[in-house]
């Protein structure tokens, strides 16, 4: 046990023992909800990085015939339209995953087991 930890331990009001509650971190919802998290960020990256490379190719400049111009900026504003709706979608289910795969900082007994929360 490092200085550290000792200085951070704090007497358990269970079983007794002083010292011997521990500062760590555990997984705020259950494995098959972390799943889900990860099920759910994986995706969202994909098309928030999609989107973005939308949006660049929309906003590069590119070599078009001076009729043709209107029917481009129609075009680009519609794949940068399109890269909005996809990356909004993505960033928020990105954030639902996010929370779903939190942790909670506790206090917890090496002896006992007793969970303290430190919020």
């Amino acid at each position: 046990m490092t200085n550290k930890f000792k200085l951070l331990a704090l007497d358990c009001s269970v079983c007794k023992t002083e010292r011997v509650m521990q500062p760590t971190t555990v997984s705020k919802m259950s494995n098959p909800v972390r799943a889900i998290g990860i099920i759910l960020l994986i995706p969202s990256f994909i098309g928030m990085l999609f989107g973005l490379l939308m949006m660049f190719v929309s906003l590069t400049p590119s070599a078009v015939a001076a009729d043709d111009k209107a029917r481009h900026g129609f075009g680009v504003l519609m794949v940068g339209f399109s890269a909005i709706i996809i990356v909004l979608p993505s960033f928020v289910l990105g954030l639902l995953g996010w929370l779903l795969l939190m942790k909670k900082k506790i206090y917890k007994c090496q002896r006992c087991g007793f969970i303290l929360d430190r919020a």
